[in-house]
């Protein structure tokens, strides 16, 4: 079941809603027909999630109001990685933070990056034979 926009053909919204999410950057929008590329993918995608909570900083937004007819929105002044959001939070358990830090000081970003360019690359050489 998908819902279109009228007089749109090609405008099934249902079919994926967020179009630049973790997956669809790195993997991309190949179909992905063959079993054995699976574990390949999953690597991938956790390398790529490493990167993303650990090392890339984002700025939440705090407030959404419409002023007349264009929306306001205010975001935080700091940047911070879903990694520090999680140890500054008072909600996480202190052994989760201390896992977390060992992770985070075994992680090297550069070797993460050559590591999925790696595994993105023999993706694409698997998918160009099929």
């Amino acid at each position: 079941m998908t819902r279109s926009e009228p007089n749109k053909k090609n405008d099934n919204m249902c079919i994926e809603e967020r179009n630049n999410t973790i997956p669809r950057r790195h993997v991309g929008y190949a179909r992905l027909d063959d079993v054995s590329l699976v574990p390949l993918v999953c690597e991938i995608l956790e390398t790529a999630c490493l990167i993303h909570n650990h090392f890339r900083p984002v700025k939440r937004m705090i407030t959404k109001e419409k002023r007349g007819s264009k929306w306001h929105r205010t975001f935080e002044k700091q940047s911070k990685t879903p990694y520090t959001r999680v140890l500054e939070s008072a909600t996480i358990p202190q052994e989760v933070k201390d896992e977390l830090k060992k992770k985070h000081d075994s992680l090297n970003p550069l070797e993460l990056k050559r590591n999925l360019d790696r595994l993105k690359a023999e993706l694409n050489r698997k998918l160009s034979k099929n």
